[in-house]
């Protein structure tokens, strides 16, 4: 919920996250002034919520990822946007340094540009069909 969270004021939602990125992490901590030291995912997601948040997280991304799994098992590639999905997750995930906001703020991007391009493509075959 983080691009949720970044238009809320903390007037409306004093309660809202703080989500800890490197640089910050590395200001708050040690004093840098520059450059920043990675807090990894499960870090960022302790930083926000906790133990219990971590492992809530945690469990929502797997089964994300199952779910995923299992729809490229089901429809192979005409699943091409599952298959994108869980990619993109998956080289995410295998990156020691990847903290949640830019994880959330990357799939966010993905899934936006998976529907414009199922728009277009959808606008696309429409058009076709009319003029055919």
């Amino acid at each position: 919920l983080a691009p949720l969270y970044a238009i809320l004021p903390r007037a409306i939602y004093p309660g809202k996250p703080v989500f800890f990125n490197s640089g910050r992490f590395a200001n708050e901590y040690f004093g840098w002034k520059y450059g920043g030291i990675s807090i990894s995912l499960l870090g960022s997601l302790y930083f926000a919520w906790g133990y219990w948040g971590m492992l809530a997280a945690m469990a929502v991304v797997g089964a994300a990822m199952a779910a995923l799994a299992n729809r490229i098992a089901r429809y192979g590639a005409v699943a091409m946007g599952s298959i994108v999905y869980f990619t993109v997750v998956t080289l995410h995930l295998l990156d020691v340094g990847m903290e949640f906001q830019p994880l959330l703020i990357n799939m966010t991007r993905v899934f936006l540009l998976l529907a414009v391009v199922r728009l277009a493509w959808g606008f696309s075959i429409r058009n076709r069909t009319w003029r055919g």
